[in-house]
């Protein structure tokens, strides 16, 4: 499992999926299909939530699967920029059809029930949405920072939380032989005691 885990990410993901319950039940409740731009389907809601058509107030279930098994994924390796766009897209795209449903433009025809999974699931889509932006730009920082690891000549690296960490040099010990290895030329140049001095600061 990776080191630091992204939970938000797995966090909101899991209420996205738990929105879009809500929005199921709420749907077959109150006989809300799906009808995004006033196109519906031959489906009785059920059918439809089913078929991963989805419903007037629920996101089709291909959605929310979709984005818990990527943020699930995540936890067990580095963060990638894949993961987060694909998160961030499922969020925008649930927020879109949200508004393109005709049952969102009619707020005086809407119960309590109605209201409510309308305003969970645009919070848990926006909250996703969030999170996977920011799961993006950690992946796209983290692999510039391994980029520029890779290039540093004097093994003065940068960890995962962006800290300056040194790589102590084979060569060079404790504190205690340090005059003797100046003596014997182990530490030749700048860069090499620069690298043993933050060594051992940290």
């Amino acid at each position: 499992m990776s080191a630091d885990p992204d939970r938000a990410l797995l966090a909101t993901s899991l209420a996205f999926a738990g929105a879009a319950v809500l929005g199921s039940v709420v749907a077959i409740r109150e006989d809300l299909p799906g009808q995004p731009c006033g196109i519906s389907a031959p489906l009785s809601v059920p059918a439809g939530l089913l078929a991963g058509w989805g419903a007037g107030v629920a996101a089709p279930w291909p959605m929310p699967a979709a984005a818990v098994i990527a943020a699930a994924w995540s936890q067990r390796t580095q963060p990638r920029a894949l993961t987060g766009a694909v998160c961030a897209g499922i969020g925008i795209g649930c927020v879109l059809g949200t508004a393109i449903e005709p049952v969102t433009r009619r707020p005086r025809s809407w119960s309590p029930a109605t209201r409510l999974a309308i305003a969970v699931n645009i919070a848990a889509s926006a909250a996703l949405t969030v999170t996977g932006l920011r799961h993006r730009a950690a992946a796209k920082a983290l692999r510039l920072r391994n980029q520029v690891n890779q290039q540093r000549p004097d093994r003065i690296i940068h960890d995962r939380h962006g800290h300056l960490r040194a790589q102590p040099d084979a060569r060079i010990g404790s504190t205690h032989p340090l005059k003797r290895q100046f003596a014997h030329g182990w530490v030749s140049d700048w860069s090499s005691l620069r690298a043993w001095v933050v060594w051992v600061r940290v």
